[in-house]
């Protein structure tokens, strides 16, 4: 059972129901099999960056972007802005849409 509703609405996006069978959409063998690869960070050559603008956007109970990850985000993207969104998980998104969007629009319309 996923408790929060936002989440669990968001997980039910990839579920098919089909001739009173379930399934899911995602290819979860290729996920499960190629996860070292998602969850890594590739080598980037010295000296490469992105001098454009950029966003990174985090919510406060998830752990993927991580204060130690910042001085990485700046030597790659050093224009970059990182934004904290609270009482939001991994899924900032959907259990937070009105302040994910607000932080995304403010940004775009720089």
């Amino acid at each position: 059972m996923i408790p929060d509703p936002a989440e669990r609405a968001f997980l039910l996006q990839n579920l098919i129901l089909e001739e009173s069978q379930a399934r899911w959409r995602l290819n979860l063998e290729a996920i499960e099999r190629e996860m070292p690869r998602l969850v890594g960070f590739p080598a980037i050559q010295a000296g490469r960056t992105y001098d454009g603008p950029s966003l990174f956007v985090a919510g406060d109970r998830s752990d993927y972007l991580r204060p130690e990850h910042e001085p990485v985000i700046r030597r790659l993207f050093p224009k970059a802005e990182i934004a904290n969104i609270d009482n939001a998980g991994h899924w900032l998104h959907a259990e937070q849409p009105a302040a994910f969007l607000a932080v995304v629009e403010a940004f775009l319309n720089r």
